[in-house]
């Protein structure tokens, strides 16, 4: 190469340098990319990132500049051009390269992850394409080493500043950005009086599976004096932590402090756009996660409501564990025989009927069949907790559901998951039409009974 040519391949990675940074400035991934007419000297086109800013995730560097080019030239085909770009093309921007019909691709950082010019597959070597177009790294000669140096300085500085960033994050968790993969009841849906209480609180959760990037932001309701024990309710399916709010009242009153989470997917928390993502190995992550982060008190204990027992963490001794179960939506342990058999009694078959129901219709009416006429706040929160069929991904789980489990959820419970012993709520002697309504009142006709249990463990304690 002569030093014209290199001179000039310096110059037009320096123009991209500079769109990258661009992106990095608009909160984008780093990545900048211009196109080269065949002259080797005009630039044609250029782009950065916009996948954020444009709700587009064609939105590449690569893509931008490609399409800039294009209305430049008035034409599609690209022959005889040179596309720079400061990190290794992706699977999808090398495919449009080739339909493009770009003459040679140079790329300043290789990528590891989804680069498709060498490091993860080649799509510029197969020979049976019907258009070849090469790609090859910037040249370490002349001033390239320094300059692939300040490209992939850009990139590690940008991703360690979001990394710093999420960890602050977490000390502010109540006004945590959403995640891009995640929904969460509009502020604007919770203006109503009464819905935010004054215990609210939220913890930023680390994906279990992806603990790098930005966390799920879980919200619970905390009551009582910090410095008395603690116990921890877990709702049922289909519920919230609001549901809580008449056995807390009296826990308080009674000297405890309570803390009712609402479950990844329900509630205040934030909830997965896809609904695959619910499983039972995530599910008891996230609570195991979030248990550790709220500094628990030596010997508290966890108070389960129907399917919940599920999610009990594996070294929490069942002694510690009181798991309540409804008539309304009795506990169906993923290796527990399918529950739609005709040998079930009337109130099981029933259960399993809302149950169903209730996973299987984006529009099944929560309030009304928690009952929740008498309490405007909670009614209103059932309402802004699933607007539509995307926020009800959790009610969709269909273990949570009572439903026979997934393969994976079987399996995973085959390895890990354990049996409790189980506590049948008494139903209380009110004739109520709703499922939700008469689980409502078994908790407030069993509260004595959980009071007792509780204080049971409060005096083996102090004895000890």
């Amino acid at each position: 190469m002569s030093s014209r040519q290199t001179s000039l391949t310096l110059s037009h990675m320096q123009e991209a340098l500079a769109q990258a940074r661009q992106a990095a400035a608009e909160g984008e991934i780093p990545v900048g990319a211009v196109v080269v007419a065949p002259d080797g000297e005009i630039i044609l086109g250029k782009g950065h990132n916009r996948c954020i800013a444009d709700h587009d995730p064609s939105a590449h560097a690569e893509i931008q500049a490609l399409r800039e080019a294009a209305r430049t030239l008035g034409n599609y085909r690209l022959d005889g051009c040179t596309l720079y770009v400061t990190l290794e093309p992706c699977a999808m921007c090398s495919g449009a390269m080739l339909h493009a019909r770009l003459e040679h691709v140079i790329y300043a950082v290789p990528d590891p992850r989804t680069g498709a010019a060498g490091s993860v597959l080649d799509l510029f070597a197969p020979s049976g394409i019907n258009h070849q177009t090469t790609a090859s790294l910037l040249s370490d000669t002349e001033g390239g080493l320094q300059l692939r140096q300040q490209c992939a300085d850009l990139l590690t500085g940008f991703f360690r500043a979001r990394r710093q960033q999420q960890a602050q994050q977490r000390q502010h968790a109540a006004s945590a950005p959403l995640r891009e993969d995640a929904l969460r009841p509009s502020a604007k849906s919770l203006k109503e009086e009464g819905v935010l209480q004054p215990g609210s609180r939220w913890t930023l959760v680390p994906d279990p599976g992806t603990p790098t990037t930005a966390a799920w932001r879980v919200h619970h309701l905390e009551q009582g004096d910090p410095a008395a024990p603690t116990v921890v309710v877990l709702h049922g399916y289909a519920g919230h932590a609001g549901l809580w709010q008449e056995l807390s009242d009296e826990l308080a009153h009674a000297g405890w402090r309570t803390l009712a989470p609402d479950l990844p997917g329900h509630g205040l928390s934030d909830k997965p756009r896809q609904p695959a993502l619910h499983s039972l190995p995530w599910h008891q992550a996230m609570l195991q996660t979030w248990l550790e982060h709220q500094n628990l008190p030596t010997g508290w204990l966890l108070v389960t409501l129907d399917q919940a027992a599920l999610l009990v963490p594996g070294d929490l001794p069942p002694s510690r564990v009181l798991a309540l179960e409804s008539g309304e939506a009795p506990i169906a342990w993923p290796d527990d025989p399918i529950l739609a058999s005709s040998d079930h009694t009337t109130g099981r078959a029933a259960a399993q009927d809302w149950r169903l129901r209730c996973q299987r219709s984006p529009r099944f009416d929560l309030p009304q069949h928690w009952a929740l006429d008498d309490q405007p706040a909670l009614e209103v929160l059932c309402q802004a907790c699933y607007p539509d069929p995307g926020h009800r991904g959790a009610l969709r789980w269909q273990l949570f559901a009572g439903q026979p489990p997934s393969a994976d959820d079987f399996d995973w419970w085959q390895h890990h998951g354990r049996r409790l012993p189980v506590q049948p709520l008494e139903p209380a002697p009110v004739k109520l039409p709703q499922p939700g309504a008469r689980i409502r009142a078994a908790l407030r006709h069993n509260t004595p009974q959980i009071l007792q249990w509780l204080e049971q463990h409060r005096a083996a304690r102090s004895a000890s």
